[in-house]
Formats: structure tokens, sequence, C-alpha cells
């Protein structure tokens, strides 16, 4: 008796069922409706009816099968083998009926593999199944595909084509836990000539198919959707067209990491009666390698996202660390000018040697802020502002008096700015002079002996504009597209106290406040920078 035996549905038309049993190797295909066994198709009662009739009817092919089917008495499974062998004397292929249910086929081979058993040991092969070579190759070959993919969709792609010539396949899909604790979802498909019009999204995990296949984590083989009573809403979402075929036939395997079920392989066809459980038993295996290739793309989306993550958050430290120590060498700046003059004016020699003290040190806490900032690099993701009424008057002032002393040092003039007492802007009032500063910075640098720096600021569309202006070495047009990126620094500077940060930031900075930081300069002759910041 056959372990699995190849059937079709009594409305199946002739033509179909003569491919299964060519399919299969099958000489005798119980025919099956919904209310049981209706008989065998032989393949012995159509030669001898067509070898007695001359001609062969055109519409013979669309003939339901069961109205050919020969009714022949089934066997009980406790038969013994004498009672079956009387039996084939009359017929050489007997059903065999347990329970109401179809379980098998006894014929004259199977009588004759339990013979050769008992005289000479050895492996008898099972009626209808493909070589095992062939099973083998093409195992092997989507085992080799399935790892060469990448997606989802190109995964289910490789198990199709290499599954496709030892079974049917009218769509496939690979459903994977959607994370909510209730759904699957469909990540890719497959869909052949006789596919239905669209594809399920999410398919809940009660009541459906899939769904028992990934909670029991077992496999699932269906004959006949039509008659499975165990999942009403399977039937609801697999018929998407009022003239698609219904599908059928299916077998659903679940993908498995450790044991735990994480989603479900599945395969269907519009014809029931299609899969044999030596079919269920290869796709198990497919599903192996499905699960082993679709874990390992999830992990290396995971760590992918982590190192992302890791990199954003390293930049925005580094960003973070750039912004403070490049205020931190702003303020070291005016620290340095203040300590310098006290140095020079005190004569009481321990007044003098404390001011000494005090330029040794900051001297070597700005070179200590300069390395840092220089190893870091910039993003400006860290920048917030806190956009307030605030002095245009007074910041330019403290601005100015910081840097006195560097443009006297520099030999440089800072003329009296031009700047309303009763002007005012919405910006926040630490960033403001943080971008002064860096202006102001830059054009005493940049500066000429005996050049001059001028601040002005008046009230301008909607808005204020605060330009610095000096009499510098200018900046030439090639650089000036490319001024306000990080690092950036023009050709012709001599400086080596600059990183190229303090106009990125400064732009930022304005940015940040809805405004525009713009740039004039002819090399030779002088800078001007204009900070247009709105009122809004």
């Amino acid at each position: 008796m056959t372990r699995d035996p190849v059937v079709t549905s009594g409305d199946v038309p002739l033509g179909e069922a003569l491919a299964v049993m060519i399919r299969h190797r099958v000489r005798h295909l119980p025919v099956l409706t919904p209310e049981g066994l209706q008989g065998l198709l032989s393949s012995d009662t159509l030669v001898q009816a067509m070898a007695v009739n001359t001609s062969i009817d055109p519409d013979l092919a669309a003939t339901p099968c069961a109205s050919l089917a020969r009714w022949i008495e089934p066997l009980d499974p406790e038969a013994d083998l004498a009672t079956a062998a009387a039996r084939l004397q009359e017929h050489d292929c007997l059903p065999v009926m347990q329970g109401g249910k179809l379980v098998g086929l006894f014929s004259q081979h199977n009588l004759l593999s339990s013979l050769s058993l008992q005289l000479t040991p050895g492996r008898v092969v099972r009626r209808g199944a493909t070589p095992a070579p062939h099973r083998l190759d093409s195992l092997v070959g989507l085992m080799r595909r399935v790892s060469r993919a990448d997606t989802p969709q190109a995964v289910l792609a490789s198990v199709v084509n290499s599954l496709q010539p030892l079974m049917p396949v009218d769509q496939a899909f690979v459903l994977l836990d959607a994370g909510d604790g209730e759904s699957l979802q469909v990540v890719a498909s497959f869909m052949g000539p006789a596919a239905e019009a669209g594809v399920p999204g999410n398919i809940p995990l009660r009541d459906t198919l899939s769904g028992y296949v990934c909670l029991q984590g077992r496999p699932l083989r269906i004959d006949d959707l039509a008659t499975e009573r165990r999942f009403p809403q399977s039937h609801n979402m697999l018929h998407f067209e009022p003239d698609a075929p219904r599908l059928r036939s299916v077998m659903a395997v679940p993908l498995l990491d450790q044991h735990v079920s994480f989603g479900v392989l599945q395969f269907w066809s519009t014809r029931p009666f299609t899969y044999l459980e030596s079919d269920l038993e290869l796709l198990e295996l497919a599903a192996g390698s499905v699960a082993a290739t679709l874990q390992r793309a999830r992990r290396l989306e995971v760590e992918r996202q982590l190192v992302t993550e890791l990199q954003k958050a390293n930049r925005i430290k580094d960003e973070f660390l750039a912004v403070v120590t490049h205020d931190l060498r702003n303020t070291l700046q005016g620290v340095l000018s203040y300590s310098q003059l006290l140095s020079r004016k005190v004569t009481e020699p321990r007044l003098a040697m404390l001011a000494k003290g005090i330029v040794d040190s900051a001297k070597h806490m700005s070179t200590l802020t300069n390395d840092l900032h220089d190893y870091a690099r910039l993003g400006m993701e860290a920048m917030r502002v806190d956009p307030q009424t605030c002095s245009v008057a007074f910041a330019v002032d403290q601005v100015r008096e910081e840097f006195a002393e560097f443009a006297s040092t520099e030999k440089v003039e800072l003329r009296p700015a031009l700047v309303d007492e009763a002007l005012t802007c919405r910006a926040d009032p630490v960033r403001l002079r943080q971008v002064l500063s860096n202006l102001l910075s830059n054009a005493v640098k940049y500066n000429r002996p005996d050049g001059w720096v001028e601040v002005r600021a008046s009230a301008r569309d909607g808005g204020v504009a605060i330009e610095v202006e000096d009499s510098g070495i200018g900046i030439p047009a090639a650089d000036q597209p490319t001024i306000f990126d990080l690092f950036s620094r023009a050709a012709n500077h001599k400086r080596v106290d600059s990183s190229g940060l303090g106009l990125a930031i400064s732009k930022r900075l304005v940015e940040l406040h809805g405004g525009e930081l713009q740039l004039h300069s002819v090399v030779d002759q002088g800078t001007r920078f204009t900070v247009f910041l709105p009122d809004a």
C-alpha cells in the first residue's frame, strides 16, 4: 500500500487528471468528491476504451474525470494479504479506506514489493516518486541560489525556480511575523500564469492556516481547501477576483530560528490534490535554507542600523566637542589679551609674576583647546538656538571690547561701531555674540598692518543687517563658493591658528535663526560679511 496516494477531484477535467497521472507516474488515480471516494480512474481502462473506439471525441479532455471513474469496493487496512490478493484477481488496483478517508492504494506492485522484501532484502522505491538524484540536485541548486539572494523576493524566486520542475506552483508566499503579535506580513510573493489578481496584505495569526503553521511551528498540507473547515478566514482572503480561480491545494512550512517560528513559506495550486507528502518534505528542507538566509539578512540589517546610530551618536559627540572647543578658544583669546595687558601695566614684582602665570596658563589652555578643536569633526547637529529680543549695540560693543587688545597687537584699527543704540533683533544672545566674535576675529587675523575693521548695523527689509568689514587680504573668487564649508580655508591665508570652522559655525548659527550670512570680498582690497536676522 502506498503511504501517500496521488488523488484528484471529481470535477477536474480528464485532460488535467491525465497530466497528474503522467507527472507522478501512476496508473490509477483515486477520484474524490466532497462526499467521499468516487472511484478509480485507471489508465488500463482508458487504454482499453480507446482501443475499442477508432476515433477520439475532441471534447473528451474537458469531460469531468468523475464520469469516467470506476467504482471499486475499497479494502480495509486490516485486511490480510490473502484477501487482498484474491481481490487483485478482479482488479489490478484497490483503494484502501479507513474511517471514510482514503489512506492509500493497494496494487499488484505493492504485493510484489511486499513479497520482494520478504524474499530478498533490499530497497523498494515508492511508485510516483521523482528519482532521488533529481530531487537532490534540485535541493542543492536551491541552496546555492538562496545563499546568493539578498532580498526576500529574490529568496522566494530562487525556491520557486528550483522546485517548480518537481511540483506545480501557481502562487507562493513568504510571510514574516509582523511584530504586533497578531499578524503575518507578506514580504515576498510569486504569481504564476494561473495566479489570482491580488496579493494579500497582513494575514491574521488566528483562524488562518498561515497563522496555525507559524504558531504551531509545524508543516501543513491541505489537499483541497474547499473541504477544509479549520481556517475560515483563509477562504475569504485567498479569493481576490470574482472570475479568478480559487486556490485549492496548499503546502505551508514554518521558518524556524533555533526552533522558534518567525514566518511561513507557502506553495499554492489552483488544482486540488496537487501535492504529495514527499513534496512537503522537500519544501521543509528548502525552508531551512530560506530561514537561514532571511535571518542572516535581518541580522545584517539590525547591525547596519546599529552602525548608523553609533555613527550618528559619534558625529554628534564630535560636533558638540568642536562647538564647545571653538567657543572656549574665542573666550580664551579674550582672557589672554586681558592678561597680557595686565602683565605690561603692573610694576609690583609679585603682581607681575602672577600676571605672567595667568598668561602662561591661558596660552597652555589655548593650545589644548586648539588641539581638541582640530581633532573634532563638525556636522552641526548639536547646535541649538533660543531667540529673544536683544540689543544689537550691546552685542557689538561686547565683541569689540573683547578683541580690542588683539587688534592692537595685530596693529589693526577697530573703528567705532555704527549702530543705533535703540536697534534690536530676534536672536540668541550667546549665539549672536559667537557669530560676531568669529567674524571680528577673522577680520583682525586676515588684515594687514595699519588696516582697519568696522562694524555697522541697520534695520533692513523686515529684519536687521549687521556688517563686519575689513581692509584685509580678501578671499580669492575661486575659494568663495566653499569658504563656509567645514575646515575650508582660503588659499592665501597665512595663519597657523585657524581651523577653518569659524565661518561654517557662523553660517549654521545664522541659518538656525532663519537668517542669511552673505559674503563680498576682493583680493587685496578687503572683505565684508553681512549677517541678516529676520524679525520673526
